[in-house]
């Protein structure tokens, strides 16, 4: 009788855990979720108080559809100390939870790059919701203004990620740094990087030199384009420099990443645009003096696209080929300099090359590229082909 008593209480509890063991008794609908896509960090007024710019799909007021084409984009600004204040702040609006699973990008402000780029960067590692493998983009402007600018589509951030991962798809260049978790272990490590900046311009402001990643249907002038303007260079966590656009195209060429682009130069008051289409870059480490003595050789095929001048006659062709041969020079010429006098050799994949042709140097002397690669001699010799293209007289 005992064990028959024993039996029937087991049975009964067992029945009991089986339905409060497995029912969903603690879960949140997908429809009480605010999914963010994108952070935007900008400075404000008030030392240690920022802009956080959310913008996130929030099912509940998108109408969502299972077999929806497109939800709406919800952006939201709220000042706080800490991305975990933030977010309070941001639940205050609505009676929701939220993920950050599909974080997607980080838009960091011009301002908030020059300031406190590693406090963002180590708070948004070290925040347990967010998602490490996010993308970082630096802004031209605000990060805010990027974000809401772009409001055709509603969905700036994943654009942005978009062209980010298009760029690497190209090939990883000089960039070596594109997530939070690389960006955190570059911090970590006193390690300089590279972040690509953002901006965006009316269609009918694109010229050759703009890198435009993004479809966009230019037959309507007041529709809006994500830029690629160039990059941000980071030395030990802090802004030390930037490059623009062009000096951007000639790093990727030099580096081998990357075998065509666009340039445009202004020759007194005459635009002249022209395409790289095929490009090759040789380099060459010797050794003089037990120093080491770079040479590259680089050859160009390039396209006349556009120009005010007229070249229809070999002499006017000519003269256009020289100045077109002139600022490719001009342009590599700049870029050398100031990959030597920002000590950054990576711009010209000579680092790269010195760690796989020449290794045991390059673990012998760390410091080199510090101190004394500003005064390396550089050797450069480059031979250009110009063929016209599409010109209209």
């Amino acid at each position: 009788m005992l064990k028959r008593i024993r039996r029937a209480v087991a049975a009964i509890l067992s029945f009991s855990l089986m339905f409060l063991c497995c029912g969903c008794w603690d879960m949140t609908d997908s429809m009480d979720r605010i999914i963010v896509v994108g952070i935007g960090v900008d400075t404000t007024t008030t030392e240690g108080l920022y802009d956080f710019t959310f913008q996130f799909l929030y099912p509940k007021a998108s109408a969502w559809e299972l077999n929806a084409t497109s939800f709406k984009f919800v952006n939201t600004t709220v000042k706080a100390r800490s991305l975990s204040l933030a977010q309070r702040e941001l639940l205050k609006n609505f009676d929701a939870s939220t993920t950050f699973e599909q974080l997607r990008t980080v838009v960091i402000g011009r301002d908030m790059s020059k300031e406190n780029f590693e406090k963002v960067i180590e708070e948004l590692f070290k925040e347990n919701s967010t998602r490490k493998k996010s993308l970082a983009v630096v802004s031209d402007e605000k990060a805010k203004d990027l974000i809401l600018n772009n409001d055709i589509e509603m969905d700036s951030c994943i654009r942005i990620s978009e062209i980010i991962t298009q760029y690497m798809v190209r090939g990883d260049g000089v960039l070596p740094s594109f997530n939070i978790q690389q960006l955190y272990i570059a911090l970590e490590n006193n390690l300089d990087f590279f972040l690509l900046n953002l901006s965006d311009y009316s269609t009918d402001n694109f010229s050759a030199n703009g890198d435009v990643l993004s479809e966009t249907d230019t037959s309507h002038d007041d529709e809006k384009a994500l830029f690629i303007t160039g990059l941000s260079y980071f030395k030990g966590g802090k802004l030390y420099g930037m490059l623009g656009n062009t000096e951007l195209e000639i790093a990727r060429l030099i580096s081998g990443k990357q075998s065509d682009g666009y340039m445009s130069f202004d020759n007194y008051n005459n635009v002249i645009c022209y395409a790289i289409t095929k490009s090759n870059c040789r380099r060459y480490i010797t050794f003089k003096d037990g120093l080491p003595y770079f040479h590259m050789y680089i050859t160009l095929d390039c396209d006349i696209i556009d120009s005010q001048l007229k070249y229809e006659t070999d002499t006017e062709f000519k003269k256009m080929e020289a100045l077109i041969i002139q600022n490719l020079t001009d342009n590599i010429n700049s870029l050398i300099n100031y990959s030597q006098e920002n000590s950054c050799p990576e711009l010209l994949a000579f680092q790269s090359e010195m760690r796989q042709a020449h290794a045991k140097w390059f673990d012998d002397h760390p410091d080199y590229w510090a101190n004394q690669y500003k005064d390396a001699a550089v050797e450069c010799s480059i031979e250009c082909t110009v063929n016209t293209f599409s010109y209209t007289a």
